[in-house]
């Protein structure tokens, strides 16, 4: 899984280069927030590496509501209204997948010996308590979209507007 993270993560970045560059030339009333856009994005990896590499269920929590906060900011990165209602609703569907998470904490804390790292709540027979918050992450959330995290903007009828179109992949050093 590191690995996918790895690889996808650092083509998104380097695709995100010529979009963004593409992107404020469409929009030059827009002020250019490359950096800011790159720093949610290396913001947003980590904590997914961090996702698949923790071993505690609370840090595996925080690397979630980490990856909610930048989803939210990629997602409302443009600030128009369109933008920033969909960020309102993704940010909705992802605290209610928090709250079913802490509950689940919860729940796996009373147990006796609290089981909250991963290889407890394996060992102990536990694990069909993560199936929701699987199916979450990989069925309801908006990270799985590839056009949250590249900023697709749609036009008023919902397609694609054709004046965002994506550059050739290309790579200018």
């Amino acid at each position: 899984m590191a690995l996918i993270i790895g690889i996808i993560g650092s083509l998104i970045c380097v695709y995100s280069l010529g979009y963004m560059r593409h992107f404020y030339e469409h929009h030059p009333e827009i002020p250019d927030r490359t950096s800011t856009f790159f720093l949610i994005i290396f913001v947003f990896i980590s904590a997914m590496f961090g996702l698949v590499f923790s071993n505690s269920l609370v840090w595996v929590y925080f690397f979630w509501e980490v990856t909610t906060l930048c989803s939210f900011l990629l997602i409302g990165f443009t600030k128009t209204d369109e933008a920033t209602r969909n960020s309102f609703t993704a940010l909705w569907m992802n605290v209610l997948g928090g709250i079913a998470f802490i509950i689940a904490l919860i729940w796996l804390a009373a147990v006796p010996g609290g089981m909250l790292s991963l290889d407890q709540v394996l060992a102990g027979g536990k694990a069909l308590i993560l199936i929701p918050a699987a199916a979450h992450r990989v069925c309801g959330s908006h990270e799985s979209r590839p056009d949250a995290v590249l900023l697709v903007a749609r036009g008023r009828n919902g397609s694609p507007d054709p004046g965002l179109r994506p550059p050739p992949f290309e790579l200018r050093w």
